[in-house]
């Protein structure tokens, strides 16, 4: 019988944890607390991704384990991006254009299975922790912008793409929508620049320096690659940081997110 002792943990995030199956599988298992269709709406989604080609492991099965929901999928070997760059920095521009490059292969399909994008944000919205006028003027602006049908993976950033074998793999479909591929970007330069890690001050400004390095040559490459207009990035950022006010977020990169939120609607 399965059993949690049996199995290695091998990653760990904010909603659940991965364990190893066997050299070829792992197992995500969600912690308590979400809603009972989680696996199964990730399993669809990241199965929807695999079909389009798009270069991410293959979802297996869902898998119950107690009273925990979870999904097998193939087994990637690899680091985060995030985990390497933080080891070798000095390859944090060549990795950025490959990070955007992908970005932009998953803004080519149209994912109109999948839910709205734009609905998504005006219910994360509506659940922000946000002065009232505020969140009305962004869910005004909301809902003057046209719908779109592109493939938005929606939680896009290093820790999310495993560095492999067979080059960039990116895991995580949950947060997967149909929408603006601008939507989608803005979301990660924002995930990208108020992310924290835990270290000395100098360590701190080095990873600083880090991100803001990897965001520019990310940007930069994906608007050459994708022919989007970047001027149309700046309408997206405080949206999608109201939006992310809705999660559980550590003191300063609440208050970096709420700024950005608060500067691009005045």
């Amino acid at each position: 019988m399965l059993t949690l002792k049996r199995l290695k943990k091998i990653a760990s995030g904010n909603t659940a944890e991965v364990f190893a199956l066997s050299n070829k599988q792992v197992l995500k298992l969600y912690f308590d607390g979400y809603p009972p269709d989680e696996a199964e709406n990730e399993l669809n989604k990241a199965k929807f991704a695999y079909l389009q080609g798009i270069p991410t492991p293959k979802s297996i099965d869902l898998l119950q384990l107690g009273s925990r929901q979870g999904l097998v999928f193939e087994r990637c070997k690899g680091p985060s991006l995030a985990a390497y760059l933080q080891q070798y920095p000095k390859d944090a521009p060549h990795l950025a254009c490959e990070f955007a490059s992908l970005h932009a292969t998953i803004h080519q399909y149209d994912a109109s299975p999948l839910p709205l994008s734009q609905q998504r944000l005006s219910d994360k919205m509506n659940r922000a922790d946000v002065d009232h006028d505020l969140r009305q003027q962004a869910l005004e602006k909301l809902d003057s912008y046209p719908q779109e049908n592109m493939l938005c993976h929606g939680d896009f950033h290093p820790a999310n793409v495993i560095l492999s074998n067979q080059g960039l793999m990116v895991i995580d479909w949950v947060d997967a929508t149909q929408g603006p591929a601008l939507a989608d970007v803005a979301r990660t330069e924002l995930l990208i620049a108020t992310s924290l890690i835990t270290a000395d001050s100098f360590e701190q400004q080095a990873y600083v320096e880090l991100k803001q390095q990897f965001v520019a040559a990310y940007k930069r490459h994906y608007f050459q690659l994708s022919k989007r207009d970047e001027l149309q990035l700046a309408r997206w950022l405080p949206l999608v940081a109201i939006g992310r006010l809705s999660e559980k977020l550590a003191g300063s990169s609440f208050e970096q997110t709420l700024a950005i939120a608060q500067q691009g609607l005045v």
